[in-house]
């Protein structure tokens, strides 16, 4: 018999519901250890408020790949949808779930798509023939960003392209302004538009469901006393954000709606829709204050002359280096952060400059740029419901006993969502997201596990089948059981990388390995002879673990997991290293460094030495140096300082009034530890042992 739709029967069957950052991230993790997934987005498009992003706090880096569980060879999106786990399907909701954990049925609505994204090829006759433009009301709705210049009049049309990078690719319609005059059916080359599409409701058995509903900015025109809507030249952070972005509308330069011209006075206000009684919004949204400092670096970045200045409540600043990003943004010339908020905003007639009613009086600026905070998704509280799960009342899931990621019912996870002391529950940022994805693969099988071995005993003696981690597909040389036989393939990766890299030693210890039966070089492992290298060597040596190690373990990932998938074995018994970045000795670099100082002919070393004197100028400069108490006088066109660096904070005298180091003979500073301490080649017993030094020793290493 086969198996039940939406099920395997080999791997675990979730159910994603949200195709955003936090879906798509979700998804691939889950994939990745093994589970079925089917990605639902209630959108036309994968990819939400992300694809409008074009750098991220606090690397100011596109973010969204780095945020996946590996890199992969096409964006995300288009890594989503090419992945032979996951099964993506946009216009679609979830409406009901019955059923308990391991046996699931859900229920879901597809809305009529009317363009088949089978047959579009984004030629854009459609929108070309179509006379029908979306009102400016549809832009938050839809990501038209129609208010500013430059923008592709075909994305204001009743049907419209996709932003760059979302998938499908297909042309979408605007069902609310559409009138169904068939111009686009017309001349539709493919015959890709059906206006009578309908809509059809259908049901999925899975054992596990994620929802990650995202979120939604707050409507900025509900804070009347900040004009927006009413002032053409006040704008929310996220249209901000669409400017920054190089392939936004605007290519990167900050433009006044109005008339296109670069501002130069700009103002931010923080907590717009945020920590408001008044609005019912009590809660912060707890990355406003990170979004609004990496956008006045960026702003700064684009236009240097401009004044940018924050108004703010307070700062709060509460993940991994944000207050050293934050200091860096508020420290940049013409930046300015000051406490309080205006009371008012005015358009000045004929400038349509802003004037601002402020605590020092009245401030024109150009620009007034609305930090708006940010609530539950569209939809999140239907979606709440139909998956049976609590939400507060605001709209957020409330997360369950388990903690972050657990809902109120078991078998249903929820990604996003973080706990905030004092107003419950509010989204997380991106760094704290990207690991609560991290972690719904383990909560996922920390929950099934016990489903399916319940399922096991009612089963009458069948086999139940198994998670990915305990794959019963898994025979022969793959099963759990076995005696390791570990292969370990060096990759020189064409002898450039790993220059300064002994791979002979390297091979000769990795031999000495438990459990290591092969080891061989390999020139470019990622390659298909060094593929066809591993492999052979894998089935002569009846290898059932792999080694790679080469390059980042993010490159090539998907070659590798085809060669597992040839050799029938598990892709977690491979695992990579990155010699590029951890495999140098720095120790051994160092000394050949010196070694090859030392044999320049360009270069005079003086050790033991002193520099006293220094006098000149550019280009011819004399310098006095002191060797072995010498003085000798060297002429140079030029000085460069490297001092090093020295512990800090090791001054026995203060540190032993807080910390006991010195008068207590365990209590010790790093660079004791690592003389005397943990040793490579060490058993986990030995690890364990406190060395306890004399109080000559700590002298020696100057305590």
């Amino acid at each position: 018999m086969g198996h039940p739709p939406g099920t395997s029967g080999k791997h675990a069957s979730v159910l994603a519901v949200a195709g955003g950052l936090v879906g798509i991230t979700t998804a691939l993790h889950l994939a990745e250890w093994g589970a079925e997934v089917t990605l639902v987005e209630r959108a036309s498009n994968m990819g939400g408020a992300f694809l409008h992003l074009d750098h991220t706090f606090t690397t100011d880096s596109c973010g969204f790949c780095l945020a996946l569980p590996r890199q992969p060879s096409l964006y995300p999106t288009i890594a989503t949808e090419d992945h032979p786990r996951i099964t993506p399907m946009t216009h679609s909701t979830l409406t009901g779930l019955r059923g308990e954990v391991g046996r699931f049925t859900a229920t879901l609505r597809h809305a009529p798509r009317y363009v088949d994204p089978e047959r579009c090829n984004s030629c854009g006759r459609c929108a070309e023939a179509c006379t029908v433009m979306r009102s400016r009301v549809h832009r938050i709705a839809q990501p038209s960003w129609g208010r500013f210049l430059q923008e592709d009049p075909l994305r204001r049309k009743a049907i419209y392209p996709p932003v760059p990078r979302a998938v499908p690719t297909a042309y979408t319609i605007d069902s609310d302004v559409c009138t169904r005059c068939g111009a686009c059916v017309q001349v539709c080359p493919h015959g890709a538009i059906d206006l009578g599409a309908t809509g059809r409701e259908d049901a999925m058995r899975v054992e596990a469901v994620v929802l990650a509903p995202g979120s939604a900015t707050f409507d900025a025109s509900r804070a009347v006393e900040y004009g927006y809507g009413r002032c053409a030249n006040v704008v929310t952070s996220l249209e901000l954000e669409c400017m920054l972005n190089r392939s936004g509308p605007t290519r990167g330069r900050i433009l006044r709606p109005s008339d296109g011209r670069v501002a130069q006075r700009m103002a931010s206000v923080h907590c717009v829709g945020s920590r408001s009684d008044a609005l019912e919004r009590p809660y912060c949204s707890s990355f406003c204050c990170m979004i609004t400092a990496k956008q006045v670096g960026m702003s700064h970045g684009a236009v240097p002359e401009a004044q940018l200045t924050v108004f703010t409540m307070d700062v709060r600043m509460a993940g991994k280096g944000y207050e050293r990003y934050f200091q860096r943004v508020s420290a940049l010339p013409s930046v300015t952060y000051r406490r309080g908020r205006p009371a008012a905003v005015h358009e000045l007639p004929g400038s349509r400059d802003l004037r601002l009613l402020t605590p020092e009086g009245g401030e024109v600026f150009n620009l007034l740029v609305l930090a708006v905070g940010t609530g539950p998704g569209e939809g999140a509280v239907e979606l709440a419901h139909a998956a049976g799960i609590e939400v507060d009342q605001h709209g957020f899931i409330v997360t369950g006993q388990g903690g972050p990621g657990i809902s109120s019912r078991p078998g249903v996870f929820c990604v996003g969502h973080s706990v905030e002391l004092g107003s419950g529950v509010t989204h997380a940022d991106v760094p704290e997201t990207v690991t609560q994805a991290a972690a719904t693969p383990a909560l996922t099988a920390g929950t099934l596990m016990p489903a399916r071995e319940r399922d096991a005993k009612t089963a009458r003696g069948a086999p139940s089948p198994s998670l990915p981690v305990q794959d019963e597909a898994v025979t022969g040389r793959g099963q759990l059981d076995t005696p390791p036989r570990i292969g370990v393939f060096l990759c020189s990766c064409n002898s450039d990388p790993n220059a300064q890299l002994d791979l002979a030693a390297l091979a000769a210890a990795s031999e000495r390995l438990r459990g290591v039966s092969h080891v061989e070089r390999v020139e470019a492992a990622c390659e298909s002879s060094g593929l066809r290298t591993i492999e052979r060597a894998a089935l002569e040596h009846r290898l059932n673990q792999i080694v790679v190690a080469g390059c980042s373990p993010h490159l090539y990932a998907d070659r590798f997991e085809e060669l597992m998938e040839r050799l029938e074995l598990q892709s977690r018994l491979l695992s990579r290293a990155n010699l590029r970045e951890e495999g140098l000795d720095a120790r051994k670099l160092l000394r050949d460094t010196v070694d090859r100082v030392h044999e320049s002919d360009g270069v005079q070393v003086w050790t033991d030495a002193e520099l006293v004197g220094w006098s000149g100028t550019q280009g011819d400069f004399r310098a006095e140096i002191r060797v072995r108490g010498e003085l000798r006088t060297e002429v140079y066109g030029a000085l460069v300082v490297a001092a090093g660096a020295g512990a800090a904070g090791t001054d026995v005298s203060s540190a032993a009034r807080e910390y006991l180091c010195g008068p207590h003979p365990r209590v010790v500073t790093k660079r004791v530890q690592a003389r005397f301490g943990y040793m490579p080649g060490r058993d986990l017993e030995e690890e364990m042992i406190i060395t306890t030094f004399r109080e000559d020793e700590l002298e020696s290493l100057g305590k």
